[in-house]
């Protein structure tokens, strides 16, 4: 099941579809772009669309969203996260990454990945969104440039637990 939400809000926020590695263009590079997946220490692509729910050592739930990025500069870039239920209402607490050479891995085609960052759940068991659907944001600010964002309808599992 589609939510309607997801799709009336991208073109609000200009977000643009996950990716592969964008096409170069002669005079400018890579579009800039970018690609959701998950993983504490190594970029996992979402298996379709299941985003593992995680119980932290402090005793909450979190998600670990992974990013890849083609055609944007990492010093000073600051990553925003966000999980919206169908209603729209965020359901973690909020998370901004400032970015500096020294905190992504770059990737042979030019773009680089930024892993083990934690979205925070606010809830007190996995039973409350396990299987639910939800919209899951990334949005990569550059140093006076304009915002990049991208969205994606996920459902969250707990296969570990």
């Amino acid at each position: 099941m589609r939510t309607p939400w997801l799709r009336r809000l991208a073109p609000l926020l200009g977000l643009v579809p996950a990716a592969c590695a964008p096409e170069a263009t002669e005079d400018s590079g890579p579009a800039p772009s970018l690609s959701i997946g998950q993983g504490a220490v190594a970029f996992t692509a979402l298996e379709e669309d299941h985003v593992e729910v995680v119980f932290g050592p402090q005793g909450g739930w979190h998600i670990e969203p992974a990013v890849r990025a083609w055609g944007l500069p990492v010093d000073g870039l600051v990553l925003t996260y966000d999980l919206l239920d169908a209603a729209g209402a965020s359901r973690v607490i909020a998370v901004e990454a400032r970015l500096s050479e020294d905190r992504v891995v770059p990737l042979a085609d030019g773009g680089w990945e930024r892993v083990g960052d934690r979205l925070v759940l606010e809830i007190t068991s996995a039973e409350e969104v396990v299987g639910e659907r939800f919209g899951l944001s990334v949005s990569a600010a550059p140093v006076g440039e304009a915002p990049v964002a991208v969205a994606l309808e996920v459902t969250l599992v707990d296969e570990a637990g």
